[in-house]
């Protein structure tokens, strides 16, 4: 007996649960068959005689909602004679919703009474009050978006390893999500990522070779891990060779170019590995007047190795220039050109760098708090942003240890008074709060300066999601086979039916590396086509892959496509799935994101995908 059941459904989903009965002997027999499924909120069973010709095969249906999220079991057992079989299954009924957050996070200053308007947070799931001794503006929300990251370029799979042991050694309050796994990925599955010169690169090594900034980048990351005491992490001595020549080349070229960040990018790497090249950094120090915030922040870490007092006052004064808006560099949203040089995670990188400057302490919370109040949650899409955020975070409240030692929080909302005391003992709250009409006035006053944030959750029900278009849109559409030809899919498929899934993208400028992520509903089986057992030849002939998305993972209950680059115009990505569950099944919306900022989003409406028993 062999239960069947999808592997991931969502609650309210009309699930068809079965098991196969196969009779292994010379001749007939009936067979005594059970299936037992149990989860939250169902309980259901079926009992049946079924008779069986030999070597023959018969099956058994149960068709039941999923009112709640949880796990499922399904038990099938069978009896014939003597001879008796089960076997047990689980699969995942997932929640229906989709959770949106905003955060905001500011300076308390002492003695001075604030008053914070919460009407649009009236109705919210939750809403949170948080403040610490020592904590830094949306550290803790940076922190649950690396924790939630989807993509997985391994620039991607670096920068989370990266922030869950920052955040473990530093925060383990907030590295609840933190396991070795996650840590150990970079080495772990780097060789999957390498090109035929043994240097990385983001997706596919048999469709890229590799760039002038992640080797840079994967060096950086792999000694930092290494200082964390992750020694498997270490760069194998046998690629050390190449990757140095590579990042020579990448540093020149850049210098040709006058890209100044993107060469100080390369020859902080070459330093880290050992192979400092001092003729391409002293042709770098020439474009010191045009250095972006990246390009400064790096050769402030140089300077701390190589005191340099005229070069540093020169920095500094870019500096302060900056701060008084001249020559200013204001903080946005990467829409073109190399996304690290005028980026969050560029000024993420100055505010490091500031941190641990004897006297700079005050000048690094300037600017991290300019970082805070103006970038906010847009770095949600950024792994290289929340990396640097969150090691520029963790550096500042280092350095401005020891600074606060207590404080005491006055609160009033409506009826809601409170004095928070915070010491050594207990150095953060996080407070409920309930917003409600007449009572949205929260008014807040501290004894000491102090960091205080607002996190409100909401919950919405992604069954009824409307398509969404910000700079591009994204449509669905299914067929189906019939014969040697697609048709428009009927309002009810069958089992065994073969499907095509296409997803229609408009754009009207080019984007940059792109995640498309569809959420299969349970009912459909996405099929590697590629594997001659799984298909007919006419199934595997209309399997076409998009030139630009050249990798893709199928998998249910998620399938992605990912693009480092895409022109504009319409481009359409279609997968090929099987029809192997009856029942209704819910189909989320199909969601297409910029790995970096929020610029361009596009998602498809949801639907419902009605399967006949």
């Amino acid at each position: 007996v062999r239960p069947s059941l999808p592997a991931v459904v969502i609650a309210g989903d009309r699930v068809q649960a079965g098991a196969s009965i196969y009779n292994g002997a010379d001749h007939a027999m009936r067979a005594a068959v059970e299936l037992h499924w149990i989860g939250p909120g169902l309980k259901q069973s079926l009992q049946r005689e079924l008779p069986l010709a030999a070597r023959a095969t018969g099956t058994i249906d149960l068709i039941a909602p999923t009112p709640q999220a949880g796990s499922l079991q399904l038990l099938a057992a069978t009896r014939a004679g003597a001879a008796s079989d089960a076997a047990l299954v689980d699969a995942l009924v997932a929640a229906p919703t989709r959770t949106r957050t905003a955060s905001d996070s500011w300076w308390l200053a002492a003695g001075q009474s604030q008053l914070i308007d919460l009407s649009a947070h009236v109705g919210s799931d939750k809403l949170q009050l948080s403040a610490g001794l020592l904590d830094m503006p949306m550290l803790p929300l940076w922190s649950r978006r690396m924790r939630d990251y989807p993509h997985r370029c391994y620039e991607q799979i670096q920068s989370r390893a990266l922030v869950a042991a920052l955040l473990r050694q530093a925060r383990p309050d907030l590295a609840d999500w933190v396991d070795e796994d996650i840590v150990a990925a970079p080495w772990r599955e780097r060789a999957g990522f390498l090109d035929g010169n043994g240097l990385p690169v983001y997706f596919d090594p048999l469709v890229e070779t590799a760039d002038d900034f992640l080797p840079a980048y994967t060096a950086s990351v792999a000694v930092r891990l290494v200082e964390l005491g992750q020694t498997a992490a270490a760069l194998a001595d046998a690629s050390l060779k190449n990757l140095g020549e590579h990042l020579g080349d990448a540093a020149g070229r850049a210098l040709e170019q006058s890209d100044w960040s993107l060469a100080a990018i390369n020859l902080r790497a070459l330093r880290s590995i050992g192979k400092p090249d001092d003729t391409l950094e002293a042709r770098w120090w020439a474009g010191q007047p045009q250095f972006r915030p990246i390009a400064v922040a790096l050769a402030l870490e140089l300077l701390a190795a190589r005191p340099d007092a005229r070069r540093r006052q020169a920095l500094m004064e870019r500096i302060d220039n900056w701060e008084a808006g001249r020559d200013a560099v204001p903080p946005q949203i990467w829409t073109g050109g190399h996304f690290i040089d005028n980026s969050a995670a560029a000024h993420c990188a100055l505010v490091a760098a500031l941190a641990g400057m004897p006297g700079e302490q005050a000048r690094a919370r300037r600017w991290f708090d300019g970082i805070a109040s103006q970038y906010g949650d847009a770095v949600g899409n950024d792994s290289l942003a929340l990396a640097a955020c969150v090691d520029a975070a963790l550096r500042l409240s280092q350095a401005l240890h020891g600074n606060r030692q207590q404080a005491v929080i006055e609160l009033h909302l409506g009826d809601q008074q409170q004095q928070l005391r915070l010491d050594q003992a207990q150095p953060r709250v996080q407070l409920p709060l309930q917003a409600k009409p007449g009572a949205t006035r929260l008014q807040l006053t501290s004894d000491v300066d102090l960091y205080v944030g607002i996190d409100a959750t909401r919950s919405i029900d992604a069954r009824e999601a409307t398509a969404q278009s910000l700079g591009a849109s994204l449509t669905r559409t299914l067929e189906v086979r019939r014969g040697d030809h697609w048709e428009v899919a009927p309002a009810r498929l069958k089992r065994g039916d073969w499907v095509r899934v296409r997803l229609l993208l408009d754009t009207p400028r080019a984007m940059d590396m792109l995640a498309l992520e569809e959420s299969v509903p349970g009912a459909l089986m996405p099929i590697d086509t590629s594997l001659e057992a799984v298909a007919d030849p006419w199934i595997r002939e209309q399997d076409r892959h998009n030139p630009w998305f050249f990798a893709r993972q199928l998998g249910q209950p998620t399938t992605r496509f990912y693009a480092t680059w895409l022109p504009a115009g319409r481009h359409e990505l279609s997968y090929i799935a099987e029809v192997r569950h009856a029942g209704e099944y819910a189909w989320l919306p199909a969601v297409l994101a910029p790995m970096y900022g929020r610029v361009q989003r596009a998602e498809t409406a949801a639907a419902r995908l009605r399967v006949e028993p």
